[in-house]
């Protein structure tokens, strides 16, 4: 699933740049954006960062992403193939 922006996708496109993290928070902060653990507001999100400033909405999101991480990746490590090896091998309890 990765990340689910919903609108705040389209809003971050409609605004002006630069952005200081500040006005950014001020316009969005409440807003949720989507994780494969459940939802966190922009401000849960981004209020560890420093005082950035943003020059574009690709660099809001992938903040986001970073601030983020792992969590919102899903399970990792995870594949629901069997290789032929795993087929070959039986294991004991």
């Amino acid at each position: 699933m990765g990340l689910d922006f919903g609108e705040l996708r389209a809003d971050f496109e409609d605004e002006s740049y630069p952005l200081s993290k500040a006005d950014l928070l001020a316009a969005y902060g409440d807003r949720e954006i989507g994780t494969e653990s459940g939802t966190k507001t922009l401000d849960e999100i981004l209020g560890p960062v420093g005082g950035e400033t943003f020059d574009g909405p690709d660099a809001v999101q992938q903040t986001v992403l970073t601030m983020v991480g792992a969590s919102a990746a899903g399970r990792t490590d995870y594949s629901d193939r069997r290789t032929s090896q795993d087929e070959s091998e039986q294991e004991s309890f």
